[in-house]
């Protein structure tokens, strides 16, 4: 797969700091199984769309010919309903370059809770675990 979408090499320097993350409705939020049914309707939705929490970034990852495309990390705002969970974010909006100031990327897609990083060649990026949540919104400092 060859992406439209890649961010600025410069934001690998934010591994182990605080970044903003800001949660919104996009084009839905899922919940993925660890089997093969279908992804269900994440129903706490309510409790996420329009909320702000803090995600340290632990790593960041190179896909579909972007060098720099989106990141693991761990949300840390204590008292948000995702707290501790660890989550993959990755750009979704045609451009390069983006940071977390200046040139922010408007979309991103969001995969939360434990589980093994999967990169298909023929797909987005995801995590595949008992539980993982799929969502949309936006990264910055």
């Amino acid at each position: 797969m060859k992406t439209l979408s890649g961010l600025s090499d410069a934001t690998r320097s934010f591994v182990g700091r605080t970044l903003q993350i800001h949660f919104e409705y996009g084009w839905g939020w899922t919940v993925h199984t660890d089997n093969n049914s279908p992804a269900q309707e994440f129903t706490e939705i309510d409790r996420v769309n329009m909320t702000d929490a803090q995600v340290i970034p632990t790593e960041f990852i190179s896909y579909g010919g972007a060098s720099t495309r989106g990141f693991l990390g761990r949300i840390s705002r204590a008292g948000h309903v995702l707290h501790d969970l660890p989550l993959l974010a990755f750009t979704m909006s045609d451009g390069f370059e983006y940071d977390f100031a200046s040139h922010i990327c408007p979309a991103w897609r969001f995969f939360i809770g434990e589980g093994e990083l999967v990169l298909p060649v023929d797909s987005f990026p995801r995590l595949r675990g008992a539980r993982i949540i799929g969502g949309y919104g936006r990264v910055s400092i």
